[in-house]
């Protein structure tokens, strides 16, 4: 009987794969930033805090300079109802503009984050007195440095 033995290299300087441990001593990788003992950087940050803050406070002109021109907004199964629900910019910032969305203070938690060179991916906890959500939200640089929100998959419920 053949017995076959497997060796694994990993090596973190100049290949692809790193352990969780080697990416944790590596905080200037330019391949990719995350929750592993790291800092969001600071242009999420704000962008995600005028999209939250915009939303509890129907404060449109918040939202309008965090949300990028193609926006959208995908909601699965929102409140136990069936399909998916996609807003567009104009209607999500329509919606918030006429207190049927928003309006209610949320506390809310980062759960992770990852980005890749210009992309960045944000998934949060919030919760209102009425509602808990967990979303994934999807952020782009533009070429000034600007980042922007361009999508939000969200989910919702009440609370129990």
């Amino acid at each position: 009987m053949k017995h076959s033995t497997f060796i694994t290299l990993l090596f973190c300087t100049g290949s692809i794969v790193c352990t969780a441990q080697e990416l944790q001593t590596k905080p200037n990788s330019t391949t990719m930033t995350s929750t592993v003992n790291s800092k969001m950087e600071p242009g999420i940050e704000i962008a995600l805090d005028g999209f939250i803050k915009g939303g509890d406070e129907n404060d449109l002109t918040k939202l309008e300079s965090v949300l990028h021109a193609d926006y959208r907004s995908t909601i699965n199964q929102f409140m136990g109802q069936e399909g998916v629900t996609i807003l567009d910019r104009g209607t999500y910032l329509s919606m918030t503009r006429d207190g049927k969305i928003g309006g209610s203070p949320r506390t809310y938690q980062v759960v992770h984050h990852q980005s890749l060179g210009h992309t960045a991916h944000v998934q949060v906890h919030m919760e209102s007195a009425q509602l808990i959500f967990d979303n994934f939200l999807s952020f782009v640089q533009d070429k000034t440095g600007k980042w922007w929100l361009i999508n939000d998959a969200a989910t919702a419920k009440p609370k129990p």
